[in-house]
């Protein structure tokens, strides 16, 4: 749903109300009662690049209702727990130690105790179509395990299908429901039917790859969003024509905010996108600098803003740059958000379009009253935004420095949303109902009465922001 494009109340709504309140109040006493997976991202409309709507899947959508759940993860994180630092350990069974081995089952018992989610990454070798270490690495787990919340692949081997459909099978199978609704994900699977952020326009094709995704029963998205060096062919006009980036830099920027903004454009409903990220991927043959610490930075902002319910940090890949620096420095600014998501109002993803010529990206979100925007210019030129059409918001950005990355915030106003909770619904309509020729909070329109006129603007307004 497009956030700036309202649907429009008709005499059709109308005469449906009274069942329309009926199914609404069951709907909200639902997602109450069933909040696992926190929010789901609003679906845009008019996409561009080649977007395709994302097709529904057959489990419940769900809104965010209550605490942050973690999940954010990193390649390095593996077998225990680092104090104090909100990073998941994701076991590499069959890999690292045998899959039984009693690390493992002490890891798993101890976030069971902390009531943390569970995960497992399945690699090559321990695919259960043809790993050649531990094929039985998965099942071994799904014994002794008390259940199971992620279970993410690095299949990217001839065989990646194969295991990709036996992990799967073996996960929605499993008799013991807290193991067969694990969320699964597998490196580099995404929706998208077209994605040009790949170095070469041939290689933007993605038709057969979207149809597995949909089609494998995978239910995470995993874009690999990292800034390679190879991306400064982005700035050839031999190899791209008109539809160059401004500068390297800016190259290297655009290409995996396209990538994630693919995924998230097509993300099924109810399925999660879970970002990988890197510091930098050098390539041989290119001669790219690493992005900056600033660009570095204002990457996960952009995920996160954009809808990603998580991310997968790989590896630092720069000089004198740590990976342990990176992972604490990429958590610092997830974190950074967090209070965008933690009250019942229900957050709406205001863009998922890029940029490539101008170098000119924002991404943007509402909760309630409050919008947020990050805006990098990584053009050469001072450049200001076009903001949504919303009350209270300017109709531009302020002026953004060349090379630049700010975050803006402003206060808008919905007066639809009369209970103030970031949704227009069924509590807004009894509002009015409730108010009906008098005069107070439902009178929208302001004319001093509670009327038609104030019950259109709900059913106009009727959604999240």
């Amino acid at each position: 749903m497009d956030c700036e494009a309202r649907f429009r109340g008709s005499s059709l709504l109308l005469a449906a109300l009274s069942l329309q309140v009926i199914t609404d109040q069951a709907l909200i006493a639902h997602d109450i009662q069933d909040n696992e997976w926190g929010w789901t991202q609003v679906e845009a409309d008019g996409v561009t690049d080649g977007g395709k709507t994302g097709m529904g899947s057959s489990r419940t959508s769900r809104q965010w209702t209550g605490p942050i759940i973690p999940a954010v993860f990193d390649w390095h994180v593996r077998d225990e727990m680092i104090p104090n630092v909100g990073i998941l350990p994701v076991p590499h069974p069959g890999h690292d130690w045998p899959a039984d081995h009693p690390v493992y089952q002490s890891l798993y018992d101890t976030l069971v105790g902390l009531d943390l989610p569970l995960a497992l990454m399945l690699r090559d070798d321990t695919g259960p179509a043809h790993g050649m270490t531990d094929p039985d690495a998965l099942t071994t787990v799904m014994g002794y395990a008390a259940r199971l919340d992620y279970v993410f692949a690095d299949f990217e081997d001839e065989h990646r299908e194969e295991n990709v459909l036996a992990t799967v099978d073996l996960v929605r199978t499993h008799p013991d429901p807290n193991i067969n609704s694990a969320r699964i994900g597998n490196y580099a699977d995404y929706p998208g039917a077209f994605d040009p952020s790949f170095p070469y326009p041939w290689q933007s094709d993605r038709t057969d790859q979207d149809i597995f995704y949909r089609e494998s029963g995978l239910d995470v998205a995993m874009p690999h969003a990292y800034p390679y060096e190879y991306y400064e062919t982005h700035t050839s006009s031999y190899v791209w024509g008109d539809q160059i980036a401004p500068n390297v830099r800016s190259g290297l920027f655009w290409a995996p905010l396209e990538r994630m903004s693919v995924a998230l454009r097509d993300l099924p409903t109810d399925h999660l996108a879970i970002i990988w990220l890197a510091g930098f991927i050098p390539w041989d043959g290119y001669e790219a600098e690493p992005p900056t610490q600033q660009d570095r930075e204002a990457l996960v902002k952009h995920a996160r803003l954009r809808g990603a319910h998580g991310y997968y940090t790989l590896a630092s890949f720069i000089d004198g740059y740590p990976d342990d620096q990176f992972r604490l420095d990429m958590l610092a600014q997830w974190q950074s958000l967090d209070w965008l998501f933690d009250s019942a109002q229900i957050p709406c993803v205001l863009n998922l379009d890029t940029d490539k010529t101008t170098g000119l990206q924002w991404s943007g979100m509402l909760r309630g009253v409050d919008a947020v925007f990050l805006i990098s210019n990584l053009g050469d030129d001072p450049a200001v935004v076009d903001l949504p059409d919303m009350p209270g918001l300017p109709n531009t950005s302020p002026i953004i420095e060349a090379g630049t990355h700010e975050l803006l915030m402003y206060t808008v106003s919905a007066p639809a949303d009369i209970t103030g909770d970031g949704v227009v619904d069924v509590l807004d309509l009894l509002e009015v109902l409730g108010q009906w020729g008098g005069s107070g909070s439902a009178d929208i329109t302001g004319d001093g009465v509670v009327d038609v006129l104030d019950l259109l603007e709900v059913l106009g307004a009727w959604g999240p922001c």
